[in-house]
Order: C-alpha cells, then structure tokens, then sequence
C-alpha cells in the first residue's frame, strides 16, 4: 500500500478543451491512472462563462 500525499488540481476549462487538458495532466502526472472527474458548468453567469472561453483562448 503507498502512503503518498496527495493533491487536488481544479482546473477551469471549455467543453472543447477537456481531452487537451486531460491528455497534458495525464503526461505530467506520476501516477499511470490519475483521477479525473469533470464537471459540467450548469446555471453560470453568462459573464464567468464568457471569461472562461477568454481565458482558454490560444494565442
């Protein structure tokens, strides 16, 4: 049994974005099964989801 410290990651995203970010925390996590749970974003504000998309823009 490990007996290691854990830590959880939120990370806000779009729809269209989650296997990017899921294949890149997957490459980066040392664990060959990390967790991974998404959310789905129900009743936001129009203005939180739009700063998100704005936030997640590529460059």
């Amino acid at each position: 049994m490990a007996h290691e410290r854990e830590y959880r990651l939120s990370c806000k995203t779009t729809a269209e974005k989650v296997d990017e970010l899921r294949a890149w925390v997957h490459a980066q996590h040392p664990h060959e099964v990390p967790q991974w749970i998404v959310l789905p974003t129900v009743g936001s504000a129009e203005e939180y989801l739009a700063w998100v998309v704005k936030e997640t823009a590529t460059v």
